[in-house]
C-alpha cells in the first residue's frame, strides 16, 4: 500500500533522487528555492510499504512547483494520488492553485483531465529567461472534496 503524508525534513535526500533522475539540471536552482519555501501542510510524499518515499508534490504559494513519481512506480495512480491531495487542501483553504507544466502534450494532457487549462499567463524562467506557460485549475472547487475523502489515500500496487 501506498500512503501520503506531508513531506519532512528528512524526505530531501530520497525526494532530490527522484528529481534528478527526472528533471533537467537547469531546474536544480528552482527545486532547491521550492523546497526552501514549500508550503509545508501542503506539501506531501508518497510512501512504498518499505517506508520509501517514492514520489512528492511540492507546493509553495498557491503554486504546484514539481509533482514526481520514481520510474519504478509511475502508471500506478500515485501521481494522481498527490494532486488529488493536493487539491482536497486547495478547496479546505479556498486557493485555486497553478502550475508550469512540463511542456509535453502527454503531461499537459494529464493535467487537463484533473481540471487543469491554460491561463494564457506566462512565467519567466529565473535560470533560461524562456517563457513558461501557466496552467490554472479551472475545476469546481467543491467537485473535490466528497470524491477524494470518501476513499482511502491508499492504494496497492504491484512492481514487477
Amino acid at each position: 500500500m501506498i500512503r501520503l503524508r506531508n513531506l519532512e525534513k528528512n524526505d530531501l535526500t530520497a525526494v532530490r533522487k527522484i528529481f534528478v533522475g527526472l528533471f533537467d539540471q537547469v531546474e536544480n536552482y528552482n527545486f532547491s528555492e521550492s523546497w526552501r519555501h514549500r508550503n509545508f501542510g501542503m506539501s506531501f510524499a508518497a510512501i512504498s510499504p518499505n517506508e520509501q518515499v517514492v514520489g512528492f508534490l511540492l507546493f509553495r504559494g498557491k503554486r504546484i512547483e514539481y509533482l514526481a513519481v520514481d520510474p519504478e512506480y509511475q502508471s500506478y495512480g500515485i501521481g494522481s494520488l498527490l494532486l488529488k491531495k493536493v487539491l482536497e487542501e486547495c478547496f479546505r483553504k479556498q486557493i485555486r492553485p497553478d502550475l508550469i507544466p512540463i511542456q509535453t502534450e502527454k503531461i499537459m494532457g494529464w493535467y487537463r483531465r484533473y481540471g487543469f487549462e491554460l491561463s494564457g499567463d506566462w512565467n519567466i524562467h529565473p535560470v533560461t529567461g524562456e517563457a513558461e506557460p501557466i496552467m490554472v485549475y479551472c475545476g469546481k472547487m467543491d467537485s473535490l472534496l466528497p470524491s477524494i475523502t470518501q476513499k482511502k489515500q491508499e492504494i496497492m500496487i504491484v512492481v514487477n
